[in-house]
């Protein structure tokens, strides 16, 4: 990740940021120290968000002034001194004493009500805040949501959420990359909605479906219950007709050409296998495998032939062993396939 242009509120939203400033340890400590030895200009804008992190869980919220000075109006109102001719000596000290009693009594209601609001100001606060999970490369998080849903998030994919979210609210997720969901139905019926950008939205009730955001390419994979999905073309530039999956049934939206696929698939597991740690490809063709590897695990593909790209490979390997799944591809077309760290040569032999 590339904090070098971050602002305090990407900070504030980075999970590794997030790890270091609420429960530090040796390791993140000695990340973030040796980052900012190496980005003296980000430390304003890290110590900002440092403040504001720790202020969301400790850090009282003032009430609105008009409520704070009515309650004041209030103290005084009945604090306010008899006229001593109405007293006499021998009852002056009494009723001193009386009113310094009803004056602690006001108080005590007046700090109870501040401390009242304050826990629900920062409550809402809190609500409110938004929450981001990063992988890296390679990387598989399992994640669950404020309502008990689950998520599985691919490598190199961001997933932002609401820390909570409310019976009367939709329940909304924004992700970019790729992840497998789980969705709990509550009993009220809420909408769980999954933003992929402007271009495309998933809604659902309650299922089970893997979802791709790329930046070339969109895809909802449903493998069980029903979802909607809203689509809006970025070069159409009009938005497309609700779209209903099936259980079994995938929809693909690419960017170059632009395009929709939708089809019937025998297997939509595979499309999830990265959580079992696998790499899974039916009929695929060589480009969408040389994709999930630069997308997901940071390899760059260069085909020796562009004509190459287009056969089509079916099969697997475990996710740590690209090796293996390089080694089928060249056996499998008689092709000469090369590896030098991150970068992967595939060529006529």
């Amino acid at each position: 990740m590339d904090y070098s242009q971050f602002t305090a509120d990407d900070f504030i939203k980075d999970e590794l940021f997030q790890d270091w400033i609420l429960q530090p340890n040796r390791q993140n400590k000695l990340f973030w120290e040796n980052w900012l030895a190496n980005n003296p200009d980000r430390k304003p804008e890290v110590e900002k968000a440092r403040n504001i992190l720790l202020s969301i869980e400790f850090t009282p919220r003032a009430l609105p002034e008009a409520r704070v000075k009515a309650l004041w109006d209030r103290i005084q109102s009945q604090t306010e001194k008899v006229p001593a001719s109405r007293w006499g000596p021998e009852r002056e000290p009494a009723l001193t004493r009386r009113l310094y009693t009803r004056w602690y009594q006001v108080a005590a209601v007046f700090i109870g009500i501040l401390l009242a609001g304050t826990v629900f100001y920062t409550l809402q606060e809190q609500k409110e805040v938004a929450l981001t999970v990063t992988t890296k490369f390679g990387e598989v998080k399992k994640i669950i949501l404020p309502d008990q849903s689950m998520v599985v998030l691919n490598g190199n994919s961001r997933l932002t959420y609401k820390k909570q979210w409310s019976s009367d609210e939709e329940r909304a997720v924004n992700l970019a990359g790729e992840a497998y969901f789980s969705v709990t139905h509550t009993q009220n019926h809420q909408k769980f909605r999954v933003n992929m950008d402007e271009q495309m939205q998933v809604e659902v009730l309650g299922t089970k479906f893997t979802v791709t955001s790329r930046s070339q390419k969109k895809q909802v994979v449903l493998s069980e219950g029903k979802v909607q999905l809203a689509i809006l073309g970025s070069q159409a530039k009009t938005a497309v007709a609700p779209v209903i999956l099936k259980p079994g049934e995938l929809l693909a939206v690419y960017e170059k050409p632009y395009r929709f696929d939708k089809r019937q698939v025998a297997n939509p597991e595979n499309y999830a296998a990265f959580q079992q740690n696998k790499l899974v490809f039916i009929n695929a063709p060589l480009s969408e495998v040389a994709r999930t590897l630069e997308d997901t695990y940071g390899y760059h593909v260069t085909f020796g032939q562009p004509e190459l790209a287009a056969k089509r490979f079916t099969g697997s390997s475990s996710a740590n062993r690209v090796d293996h799944l390089l080694t089928a591809i060249s056996k499998a077309f008689n092709l000469i396939v090369t590896q030098k760290g991150e970068n992967i040569f595939i060529k006529k032999a």
